[in-house]
């Protein structure tokens, strides 16, 4: 398992019910950095193996595979040949290339739920 190869990055606690979701708290910082660098690839090719339904244009039996692979997960100039897909294939190469070597998901991951995001349950505090 990934995470717990990268216990200084991400703490892993395990929830009460089994049918949740463990809690994972990821930390800024190098460890945080080498593990992105390591998942990007994993996460890039299993999209291209088994896309959603909406990216299936996108298996990896597409003629230009190798240059979406390539777009999606390196931050350096996007392959010009991404060009000549149709406009709305672009727009899907674009925003996985945003999604994952932008760095959108890495922000997503540093951020916790009832912390830096969503709605406060009522608490035992009394408002006088």
């Amino acid at each position: 398992n990934s995470f717990k190869a990268h216990h200084k990055a991400c703490s892993i606690g395990m929830n009460q019910s089994p049918i949740e979701w463990p809690s994972i708290q990821f930390f800024e910082g190098s460890p945080l950095e080498s593990m992105v660098e390591e998942l990007m690839p994993m996460i890039a090719n299993a999209i291209m193996k088994k896309p959603p339904y909406e990216l299936s244009w996108m298996m990896s039996g597409h003629s230009l595979a190798n240059d979406i692979l390539k777009a999606i997960t390196e931050k350096s100039e996007c392959p010009s040949s991404i060009q000549s897909l149709p406009e709305s294939y672009q727009h899907d190469v674009l925003a996985l290339r945003g999604f994952l070597s932008g760095g959108v998901l890495r922000h997503c991951l540093l951020k916790r739920h009832r912390v830096s995001y969503g709605v406060a349950r009522p608490g035992k505090k009394r408002v006088a």
